[in-house]
């Protein structure tokens, strides 16, 4: 690939990329693309036997749903990270106009 089907990819990304950042992605692409082939090789290879079923059962797992923390256990660091809040809710502008 050369530089301008970097710039390319990045736009259609939505990326914006520095001469060194396109720079250091064509060195690099390659690789990267050699790693996805790989990969891709492994998720198509099929476990079991010759004739091309999959090995192990599949089958759901069901639980019940149940509470594994403790209530206002993470409201804290939460609303720490909140721009504005007021008592235990999130302060955000007014979105709705009412016109008469």
């Amino acid at each position: 690939m050369n530089t301008d089907d970097i710039k390319h990819l990045a736009d259609l990304s939505r990326l914006e990329l520095t001469l060194e950042d396109i720079d250091t992605l064509s060195e690099s692409l390659p690789e990267i693309l050699n790693y996805v082939s790989a990969i891709e090789q492994m998720t198509d290879v099929k476990v079991g036997n010759e004739s091309g079923e999959d090995f192990g059962k599949h089958y759901n797992v069901f639980r019940s749903d149940e509470v594994t923390v403790e209530p206002d256990y993470f409201t804290e660091d939460i609303m720490n990270n909140m721009p504005e809040t007021e008592d235990r809710f999130l302060k955000v502008k007014k979105i709705l106009k009412t016109e008469d």
